[in-house]
């Protein structure tokens, strides 16, 4: 057994860390060894932890990533830094984001809800017990119902609006 990929999130967004978090925390290829909620906040982490990999978001307020990228890099050079950033079609108005799930039938808002979880359709399948085929005809619903293009961008949508193991937003 190999010695997982020690890695620092980086990003404003608590839910969207959570989410990149128990995505990581699926795979035992990766460790999750710190989460910094602001860029000086990032460095300060980085140079504490000596990660692997700092998973960075570009925009946050304060020092942008932008600016803690060169920082993180001076204070920790063997570090490997991925820049993130939010796809523009997320940033939409929270009214709209909730009239867009109001869309979804109670049942697309369980699997969203898994999906959000980060489990895969094959898991989807056996915990909501149907079919594998069933999962892949509600996902594509959701997808088209949301306005997104794939199952990651309907994760992080998820996740960034509060879904959970709850059929409804938090």
């Amino acid at each position: 057994m190999s010695t997982p990929i020690r890695v620092l999130l980086v990003d404003d967004h608590t839910l969207f860390r959570s989410g990149i978090r128990l995505l990581l925390q699926r795979n035992h290829d990766f460790e999750v060894i710190g989460e910094a909620a602001d860029g000086l906040e990032g460095v300060k982490r980085a140079k504490e932890l000596k990660p692997d990999i700092v998973l960075l978001d570009l925009h946050m307020p304060g020092v942008s990533g932008l600016d803690a990228l060169g920082l993180i890099l001076q204070e920790c050079p063997a570090c490997h830094v991925v820049l993130l950033t939010v796809v523009a079609s997320f940033r939409k108005p929270e009214s709209l984001a909730v009239n867009e799930i109001k869309k979804l039938t109670p049942r697309e808002g369980e699997m969203l809800a898994q999906l959000a979880l980060g489990l895969s359709n094959k898991e989807i399948a056996r915990k909501l017990d149907v079919a594998e085929s069933t999962v892949k005809i509600h996902l594509q619903s959701i997808l088209k119902k949301l306005g997104v293009n794939n199952r990651v961008q309907a994760a992080i949508y998820a996740v960034e609006h509060g879904w959970s193991d709850a059929k409804s937003p938090q």
